[in-house]
C-alpha cells in the first residue's frame, strides 16, 4: 500500500508589515492524501470497505442499486451472500441514503478480541436459546444459513431477543444482568469508547419501508434511540472470500498484513522543537470501517515496556493490549519501537487514520498537531530508527540555511509598507497548519534575530516616548 504525504511549504512569507506591527505568516498547509482500499464490482452495485483485512477487523459491505433505493416502499431484503470458510446469507439494512449496508467479522477472532480492552463488540447473539436469538422489532427471528450458532454481534442497549427494549430489568425472560443475551447496557452504547462499530449509517426508519426493511423499530418509551442496529454478522473467514449480490461478486482477502505494512517519516529531517510526521500504513490497524481508528504507542525506546492502546475521539483510551494483539492476527505489528539517539525524538506517538478504512495512519491529528515532537534541545546530526511490524525507517536532526529579503520598491517612503520574506525550513514546526512568526512573539524553538538602531524622537513625543500636548 502506498500513500503520498504532502508537506507544507518551508518558505514562511511575512506579508505587508509596518515597523510597529507584527508579522503574520501565510502559508498553505497540506495533509496526507486519502486513498481507498476497498474493492467494488465493475457495475459499482456492490463494494467492500477494504480489499484485505486481518484478525477481528470488520468489513463493511455496501449495495448501491438504484432499483432498490426507494425509501418509502417495502422492498424486501436483497440477496447478499458471504462465501469463505463457510457460506452465510447476509441481512443488509437500508440506510437513509437508499443504500444497503451489512457488516461481517470473523467469528473466532472477534470473540477473542471482545475480551481485550477497547475492543468490545457488544452482545454475542449465538442463537443457542430464545434469549440469545436475534430478533427484529416485529419479533421475527433473523435467520441465516449455515450450521454455526455464533451468528451476530449486537450493538444498542438491549438484549438479542428484544433489541428495541424494554431494558433488561423489565424483560419478561428474566435474564440475569450481564449474562448471555442480557441487557447491553454497559457494553456498547453506555460505554461508546469501547464500541467497534461507532458510526454506522442511520437506518431508514420509514414505517412504510419496514424500518430499514428489517423492522429496526425504536421503542421511544425506553429512553433510547437504539433498536435493531447496528449488528455484525459473525462468519468464518478464509484467506480468499467473496461477497455476492445476486450475480455480482466482489472478492476480498483475510489474513496477517505484516508483509503489506510500511513505516515512514515525511519528511525525515527535522530541526529542534518540531512536530514529527510519522506515517504507518497498515490496514490491520483499521478495526472499524465506519470511523477513523486511532492508536497510542508509548515507551518506544524501552525494550519490554512498550505499550499499545486504542484511543477514541473523546480522548479516552483503553489499557495496554500489545501483549495480546498477536492473538487476533497482528503478528509482529504489535508495538512501535525506537533505537539510536532517541533523546532527540519522541518515544510516545498517537496515530490517527486519515479517513474511514484508509489503512493509513499519521501522527498529525485532525487539527494538524502531533504529540510526537523533536526535543527543544535536540542535538544536530542525531539519528533514530523506528520499527513497526518488521519494517523500519530513520529520522534525523539537521539544520538548513535561511534567508531574509525586504521589498519596499525602488524608494521606501515614510509610512509606506514593506514586505519582508523569511525563507527558513527549520521554522516550519507544525506540518498541518499555518504558523505565525513575529519579532516580539518568540518561542523556545523559533526566534527572529533583529537589531534596533538608534532612538528616534518624533514630533509630538517627548524624550521618554510619551505623547506631548
Amino acid at each position: 500500500m502506498k500513500n503520498n504525504i504532502g508537506r507544507k511549504l518551508t518558505s514562511l512569507t511575512l506579508m505587508t508589515i509596518m515597523f510597529a506591527g507584527g508579522m503574520t505568516v501565510a502559508v498553505p498547509g497540506a495533509m496526507p492524501s486519502i486513498f481507498a482500499e476497498g474493492a467494488s464490482s465493475a457495475s459499482g452495485l456492490v463494494s467492500v470497505s477494504s480489499a484485505k483485512i486481518q484478525g477481528a477487523s470488520i468489513l463493511e459491505i455496501v449495495i448501491d442499486d438504484p432499483s432498490i433505493s426507494a425509501l418509502d416502499t417495502a422492498i424486501g431484503v436483497p440477496s447478499l451472500t458471504f462465501v469463505g470458510g463457510n457460506t452465510i446469507t447476509l441481512q443488509p439494512a437500508q440506510a437513509t441514503d437508499g443504500k444497503w449496508y451489512a457488516y461481517i467479522v470473523d467469528d473466532a477472532q472477534s470473540t477473542t478480541a471482545d475480551a481485550l480492552s477497547a475492543l468490545n463488540f457488544g452482545i454475542d447473539c449465538t442463537g443457542a436459546a430464545e434469549a440469545t436469538t436475534l430478533k427484529d422489532g416485529a419479533g421475527n427471528t433473523l435467520n441465516v444459513s449455515g450450521t454455526a450458532l455464533d451468528f451476530w454481534w449486537l450493538g444498542g442497549e438491549h438484549d438479542c431477543s428484544d433489541p428495541d427494549g424494554p431494558d433488561q430489568a423489565n424483560n419478561s425472560l428474566g435474564i440475569s444482568a450481564d449474562g448471555a443475551g442480557s441487557s447491553n447496557v454497559g457494553q456498547v452504547s453506555a460505554n461508546p469508547t469501547d464500541e467497534v462499530l461507532r458510526d454506522p449509517p442511520t437506518p431508514n426508519r420509514n414505517s412504510s419501508a419496514n424500518n430499514g426493511q428489517i423492522y429496526a423499530v425504536q421503542n421511544t418509551t425506553s429512553g433510547t434511540n437504539n433498536g435493531l442496529w447496528p449488528f455484525i454478522h459473525q462468519v468464518t473467514m478464509a484467506s480468499d472470500n467473496v461477497v455476492k449480490y445476486n450475480n455480482v461478486e466482489v472478492p476480498f482477502e483475510w489474513g496477517n498484513m505484516n508483509d503489506d505494512a510500511e513505516i515512514a517519516f515525511s519528511p525525515d529531517v527535522y530541526a529542534n522543537g518540531a512536530d514529527i510526521n510519522l506515517v504507518i500504513t497498515d490496514n490491520g490497524l483499521n478495526i472499524d470501517p465506519t470511523t477513523q481508528d486511532k492508536w497510542e504507542f508509548t515507551n518506544a525506546a524501552t525494550v519490554g515496556s512498550e505499550t499499545t492502546k486504542r484511543v477514541f475521539a473523546n480522548g479516552t483510551k483503553g489499557s495496554d493490549i500489545d501483549g495480546s494483539l498477536n492473538t487476533i492476527g497482528f503478528g509482529d505489528a504489535k508495538n512501535l519501537t525506537a533505537t539510536g539517539n532517541t533523546g532527540s525524538f519522541c518515544t510516545t506517538a498517537t496515530i490517527e487514520e486519515t479517513g474511514d478504512a484508509t489503512g493509513v495512519f499519521t501522527t498529525p491529528d485532525a487539527n494538524g498537531a502531533s504529540d510526537c515532537d523533536t526535543s527543544a534541545t535536540a542535538t544536530n546530526h542525531h539519528t533514530a530508527t523506528y520499527d513497526w511490524g518488521g519494517e523500519s525507517t530513520s529520522i534525523h536532526i539537521a539544520y538548513n540555511n535561511a534567508s531574509v529579503t525586504m521589498d519596499a520598491g525602488a524608494e521606501w517612503m515614510p509610512a509606506e509598507a514593506a514586505v519582508v520574506t523569511i525563507v527558513d525550513a527549520d521554522a516550519n514546526r507544525v506540518n498541518g497548519y499555518d504558523e505565525t512568526m513575529g519579532m516580539t512573539v518568540l518561542n523556545a524553538a523559533t526566534t527572529i534575530p533583529y537589531i534596533t538602531t538608534g532612538s528616534p524622537i518624533y514630533l509630538g513625543v517627548d524624550t521618554t516616548g510619551q505623547a506631548t500636548p
